[in-house]
């Protein structure tokens, strides 16, 4: 995987974890994705600095939720609009792909197993069936160019 995609692909998992503690305050487990952000940067090199970066970003949320008064008064890290609370399909799927790509890499069993499951859950939460299903109604009639043809 290039840098580039590796920062974003660290950066899509940090806000994952932000919105779903946005949505579900403490009442969610975000640890698999601080580990997922932090196995990334280990395994395509990522400078330290750049991953703590993330890692920060989810305490600092953690913090936030756990001492507003009232969940209506915490004071997040990022507005909602700049979390993928609804990501679409094709978000979803890079994710889940760079997640796989990641676990190809790792050298631990547990490791591969995390990422997997974390690609489930990201896969389930943001309703990824729902969207193939309603991609493929939605193109009904509407036939795109196909990349490659069936001889």
């Amino acid at each position: 995987m290039k840098a580039k995609q590796v920062c974003k692909l660290q950066e899509n998992l940090a806000k994952e974890a932000i919105a779903y503690l946005v949505l579900y305050g403490t009442a969610v487990d975000v640890a698999p994705y601080r580990k997922a952000v932090t196995q990334v940067g280990t395994v395509w090199g990522l400078p330290i600095p750049d991953t703590q970066r993330w890692l920060d970003l989810i305490r600092q949320e953690e913090i936030a939720v756990t001492q507003a008064a009232e969940p209506e008064k915490v004071n997040h890290v990022m507005e909602e609009k700049d979390l993928p609370i609804n990501a679409s399909g094709l978000q979803t799927l890079d994710n889940i792909w760079g997640l796989f790509e990641t676990a190809v890499e790792l050298n631990s069993v547990a490791g591969r197993r995390e990422m997997y499951a974390l690609a489930r859950e990201l896969s389930e939460c943001q309703n990824l069936t729902d969207w193939i299903i309603k991609s493929q109604t939605e193109n009904e009639g509407a036939q795109a160019p196909m990349a490659c043809t069936q001889n």
